[in-house]
């Protein structure tokens, strides 16, 4: 067990915190069973010193992983005691029909995305299960079943596998499912309990039950759009249905449709005596009508894959300027991959990266570039885009026209064009490394995000520096003091930050090289790192960094 729980850790940190979870779960429900034939004092001592050994292994790489996550601001935690009413019928749902997408819910459009929400199993889902639990209602199988159901209905529970730092997720399923895959096999490997009244009862009662939950919603958003109640009753029904798009329209068709299959399949297998052998051919064969339903479904309807064919036309149609450098940072196409900037070899400023530094997460939200620094897509918004492409050294956008939206920041000139690619390059661009000649203090910087939360404030982070409380004293006399001032567009902007500029600068994975000419002493602003100080008379004098 030790080298099992190394081998654990070592390949996912997340899921071995949910694994670890499950594990104390099910030792609870297992050892009080009258069939463990072990000695339960000794088994749950060995259990816990080969999980401590198997901890103690990894240590060499979790204690500074765990270090530099417990920064990041999406394991904050969150408290939520509430789960929503659509949340509690997809996650019963979701064992018995299945999952259509992995971003857009099929059925219930108020769902969060991406929320890992299934646990079907081919042919069955949950109804054997279901059986088992009826035809064995003392059995510890059956009583951790219906415990880690309700520990998904009950949101600080549920959120309880990944330390509270998601309410939605259901990613801990895969036990749930493994629990789901050994009760139903319980009853497949037993004819007596397969063909008993209970099954076929059962199978006839989870139909119904999906009915009621699934058919009514979309009766009444088939109401809504032949507008037979009126306008009212379809203005209330989407304030709390959602918004049911012809996407989420598509993808339930798709659920509806395989779940009758599958069905169609579990009622032959309960009625008629299948041998084992055309039962495994029959599970085998969908299973993978399932598994390749939903990878086609994905690739047709949920538009992920638009940002891999753009990534495809990158690789084919490069127009990428390398510059093993780092001398400048790259935007491109929003509909493009968000990680376009890794496949270019170049630094970005739009990365999906789900666990950001906090210093990263406190620069985007003081800085207006996204208000929520939880989200793992940092892609600052459009409006202003120019201001944050000059602020954070941006030389070069990037667009590919099949996926166009037909956005070019402000400033930006074609200077390469190929067959499905275009660049263009940013006439206000500052090099890393750049002064300031005024400053402002951060309360008077803070009042803006409190008269305007949704303002991009790039462009004032260009006009002036801002200095802590901390640093006021100490530094204000290097700047003319001046109130917030946001008359000079960014065209202006850059040509006065591109007075003085580091000469040369090159970066690497372990920092950072810079030069420049300082004409008095002064501090430096640069992306890559914090602000430098500069506390001698720099005039006429080259510095590096």
């Amino acid at each position: 067990m030790t080298f099992a729980v190394f081998i654990n850790l070592l390949t996912n940190y997340y899921f071995f915190v949910s694994s670890g979870i499950f594990i104390v779960i099910y030792a609870l429900f297992r050892f009080k069973s009258g069939d463990w034939a072990g000695n339960k004092r000794n088994d749950y001592s060995a259990i816990l010193i080969e999980g401590i050994l198997g901890i103690l292994l990894t240590a060499f790489l979790i204690l500074p992983a765990w270090y530099k996550i417990s920064e990041a601001p999406r394991v904050d935690r969150i408290w939520k005691f509430k789960t929503g009413i659509f949340n509690i019928l997809e996650r019963l749902r979701a064992l018995f029909m299945p999952a259509g997408s992995l971003e857009i819910p099929a059925f219930y459009p108020q769902i969060l995305n991406w929320s890992s929400i299934g646990a079907f199993l081919p042919i069955t889902g949950a109804i054997l299960a279901v059986s088992f639990i009826r035809q064995h209602p003392r059995n510890w199988l059956s009583q951790l079943l219906i415990c880690l159901v309700i520990i998904s209905l009950i949101a600080p529970l549920n959120a309880s596998f990944n330390l509270w730092s998601n309410y939605s997720y259901t990613r801990w399923w895969y036990a749930l499912s493994l629990i789901l895959a050994l009760s139903t096999i319980n009853i497949l490997s037993h004819p007596d309990k397969l063909y008993n009244p209970i099954s076929h009862k059962y199978f006839l009662y989870i139909l119904t039950f999906l009915i009621l939950i699934t058919v009514p919603f979309i009766s009444g958003q088939f109401i809504c759009e032949k507008g037979w109640f009126g306008e009212m009753f379809s203005s209330r029904w989407t304030n709390w249905f959602g918004r049911y798009t012809d996407t989420n329209k598509l993808i339930s068709g798709y659920s509806t449709i395989l779940t009758i299959i599958n069905y169609l399949l579990l009622f032959v297998i309960i009625n008629y005596r299948i041998s084992s052998k055309n039962l495994l051919f029959i599970t085998c064969l969908t299973s993978a009508i399932n598994m390749g339903s939903f990878i086609e479904i994905n690739n047709r309807i949920d538009g992920v894959n638009n940002s891999d064919q753009s990534l495809t036309i990158f690789l084919t149609d490069s127009i990428h300027n390398i510059s093993p450098q780092y001398e400048y940072r790259i935007d491109f196409d929003p509909a493009n991959h968000m990680n376009m900037g890794l496949y270019q070899n170049e630094p970005a400023i739009s990365v999906f990266h789900s666990l950001q530094s906090r210093s990263h997460a406190d620069f985007i939200s003081i800085s207006g570039y996204i208000e929520n620094i939880k989200s793992p897509t940092n892609e600052p918004s459009l409006k202003n885009r120019e201001y944050t492409d000059a602020l954070l050294s941006v030389r070069y956008f990037y667009r590919y026209v099949p996926f166009n939206t037909k956005y070019i920041p402000e400033g930006f000139r074609l200077k390469k064009k190929n067959n499905k690619s275009e660049i263009y390059e940013n006439q206000n661009f500052i090099p890393f490394g750049f002064t300031y000649d005024r400053a402002i203090n951060r309360t008077e910087f803070n009042s803006i995000h409190q008269t305007d939360p949704q303002k991009n404030r790039c462009n004032i982070l260009l006009s002036s520096i801002v200095l802590e409380k901390q640093d006021w004293e100490k530094y204000r006399s290097l700047f003319q003091y001046t109130k917030i001032d946001t008359s000079m567009d960014v065209a202006q902007l850059s040509r006065k930050r591109n007075e003085v500029v580091c000469s040369s600068f090159h970066g690497n994975s372990t920092g950072f090289t810079a030069e420049i000419n300082l004409p008095k002493e002064n501090l430096i602003f640069s992306v890559f790192r914090t602000i430098r100080d500069f506390r001698q008379p720099l005039t006429e004098k080259k510095e590096k960094l």
